[in-house]
């Protein structure tokens, strides 16, 4: 008989598996590069900014005017809010490609287990549900990571080793943990929901359908409820839409000034409670799997 690995490396087996699958797809890879211009791009402006300081919001206009600058730094800003800023929206811009890469590698991940009923020969070894999930969860943050987190600090590592000024370092190390709690917080709301519509059925156009319709779905919803005529945005309504939620915690990790109605709390709350239900359901959704050991 053969020696029995220990839990993290069969976590990590089934990782590795769904990662090579994940690879063989052209169009996950093209996507996955196209994310690299827009880090370049950032990086002149880290570069900028550094050189410029404050001449750099009176003068930016890419992505936003100058006053649109002003009001996301608030009244009291500095070449390290500036940073923090820049950081933020490069994070912010990078989680479109999330929407490319969550739906494209997560439909298959649940879905052909199901389909092909291996989960019943992978139970009947020792491999627990526990195991089995992290392992699929991980391949979904693998690919999160490349276009978040990754991408986000060799940004600001580059940007430091090309700064002429190495104090500005010591007021913003606290960036990097930012960006990686930010990415950890979008794969595993995002990727335990997906993981949940792979698990709800055999078909992989479905679940794809159906996460995309969640994410953009609850954006559309609020978007309609601001602009329709009334005194004032319900609250609920502020908190509904995922992507904004995520911006919201973003802006909160990186010292960028937030609207008035904004609630970091609120909106922590409201994606760990999504996550909560997704992992409740793929929790239950498992144990109903026969061919236990």
């Amino acid at each position: 008989m053969g020696e029995r690995l220990g839990p993290m490396r069969r976590v990590l087996a089934i990782t590795a598996v769904g990662i090579r699958i994940g690879l063989r797809r052209r169009f996950l890879i093209i996507a996955m590069l196209l994310a690299v211009p827009m880090t370049f791009m950032f990086g002149v402006l880290f570069y900028v900014a550094a050189d410029k300081g404050m001449e750099f919001v009176r003068n930016a206009g890419l992505f936003l005017a100058p006053q649109e600058w002003k009001e996301l730094l608030g009244p009291d800003y500095t070449i390290y809010t500036i940073w923090g800023a820049l950081l933020n929206r490069h994070l912010f811009y990078q989680m479109m490609w999330v929407l490319i890469v969550i739906p494209w590698v997560g439909p298959s991940l649940l879905a052909d287990d199901f389909e092909s009923r291996a989960m019943t020969i992978y139970f009947s070894k020792p491999i627990t549900r526990l195991e089995y999930l992290f392992g699929k969860w991980m391949v979904l943050g693998f690919f999160v990571a490349c276009v978040t987190a990754i991408p986000s600090t060799l940004l600001y590592v580059t940007s430091i080793l090309l700064c002429r000024d190495l104090d500005i370092f010591w007021h913003t190390m606290w960036m990097v943990p930012g960006a990686w709690f930010v990415s950890l917080l979008v794969a595993a709301v995002g990727g335990l929901m997906m993981m949940a519509f792979s698990a709800a059925g055999r078909s992989r156009r479905f679940a794809a359908l159906g996460w995309l319709i969640t994410v953009m779905g609850s954006w559309g919803v609020v978007s309609a409820i601001e602009d329709a005529p009334r005194a004032e945005t319900p609250m609920w309504a502020n908190v509904l839409n995922l992507v904004r939620d995520v911006d919201v915690v973003g802006k909160s990790m990186f010292g960028v000034a937030q609207s008035s109605e904004a609630s970091v709390l609120w909106s922590l709350g409201v994606l760990l409670a999504v996550g909560a239900v997704s992992l409740a359901y793929l929790w239950r959704r498992i144990h109903t799997v026969e061919g236990l050991r």
